[in-house]
């Protein structure tokens, strides 16, 4: 099924939070998270002549975000800048709920360490989908989701304690 140009631009727009969530995890400077964002956009017009109807549209352009976010990071995970803020100034804006809080700094830096496939998974629970969505969106299985998710719940957790002890 060939999606309109009108179907894209309603994904596209109803999940711009999102992909500016995940480019905010695989891209520390703010011209690489304009430059992946656009490059998930693409990649999402791209591939609308490949939408299955069996998925639902925003687990499709999660999944395409993902997996250009995951390319970019092995692209260029050796020209990183450590840089921890958005310009508001940005030619792309962010969306107004884009969160800069202490919390979402310390798991920014938690998440930091963790690979690709990590960092997604946290993303995709965060924002909401459950695990059949997060195995299908990853292509992994929904007990392997529940697993690592619990891991990193346990270890997130240890490392806030941590955190807070030492302030």
């Amino acid at each position: 099924m060939q999606l309109s140009e009108q179907d894209i631009i309603k994904v596209i727009e109803a999940n711009k939070g999102l992909l500016f969530k995940v480019a905010h995890q695989y891209c520390h400077d703010r011209n690489d998270r304009e430059d992946l964002v656009q490059e998930m956009i693409i990649a999402v017009w791209k591939s609308a002549n490949r939408y299955d109807p069996e998925y639902k549209l925003s687990t499709w352009m999660t999944r395409i975000a993902i997996n250009v976010a995951v390319s970019h990071y092995r692209k260029n995970r050796k020209h990183k800048e450590a840089t921890e803020t958005i310009d508001d100034h940005s030619s792309i804006a962010a969306p107004d709920n884009f969160e800069n809080s202490e919390q979402n700094h310390l798991l920014k830096q938690i998440l930091q360490q963790e690979t690709p496939l990590n960092r997604a998974l946290v993303i995709l629970y965060l924002e909401g989908n459950n695990q059949a969505e997060i195995a299908e969106i990853l292509g992994i299985s929904g007990s392997n989701v529940a697993s690592k998710l619990h891991r990193l719940k346990t270890k997130f957790a240890k490392q806030h304690a941590q955190e807070k002890q030492t302030a």
